[in-house]
């Protein structure tokens, strides 16, 4: 079974503006229940970007994502971050005390 299935994603920051990065061009990735997987990549390559799509931390234009054959997409991050952890690149972000 799928835990979690991308579908077509797409994100762009700045749209429209000549700041326009468009980060997510038709994103797929499928992850069975036990898979293990590395994401890698250069700078600007969209992982982070993905992570942030996943958790909720944005909205995708288009696409969808679902979790244990769950629609996810349109969820909000409060609501998923009762099932999905999320660790920040940088420790002073998040849940940590200032």
């Amino acid at each position: 079974m799928t835990m979690l299935k991308l579908t077509n994603l797409h994100k762009t920051f700045n749209a429209g503006t000549v700041n326009e990065k468009k980060a997510l061009d038709g994103l797929n990735f499928d992850l069975a229940d036990g898979d293990f997987a590395t994401i890698v990549g250069s700078n600007g390559a969209g992982k982070s970007t993905m992570f942030n799509a996943i958790t909720g931390a944005f909205f995708v234009e288009d696409g969808t994502i679902e979790l244990d054959g769950e629609d996810i997409t349109f969820r909000k991050e409060h609501l998923r971050s009762k099932i999905i952890g999320h660790l920040f690149q940088d420790q002073m972000k998040g849940t940590a005390p200032t």
